[in-house]
């Protein structure tokens, strides 16, 4: 069984308020991953590290951030058929490529 912890501050925790539920797959029901959910303090830790990230990411050069968002995009591009599995085995729709 997958678990999804929550991404706060560039590492996954496990949630403070010990809120963890099962994500079901609406096609047939079954669990697809154990997944936590934020408290107001994880909430509060998120709001204050994107307001940093922000500034960091504000600072940078057009040219860096278009290089930051590339690499993304390519990584996104090479991986496709993963997330989209991924995607399907949590929604239980199909896929289709184009």
């Amino acid at each position: 069984m997958q678990e999804y912890k929550l991404f706060l501050a560039g590492e996954w925790t496990a949630t403070e308020s010990g809120t963890v539920k099962e994500d079901l797959n609406p096609a047939d029901g079954s669990v697809f991953a154990n997944v936590h959910f934020a408290g107001p303090a994880e909430i509060e830790t998120a709001i204050s590290k994107a307001v940093e990230a922000q500034k960091e990411w504000g600072a940078l050069l057009p040219e860096a951030r278009e290089a930051v968002l590339l690499k993304a995009a390519d990584y996104l591009a090479a991986n496709m058929e993963s997330f989209a599995g991924r995607l399907i085995a949590e929604s239980g729709s199909a896929f289709m490529k184009t």
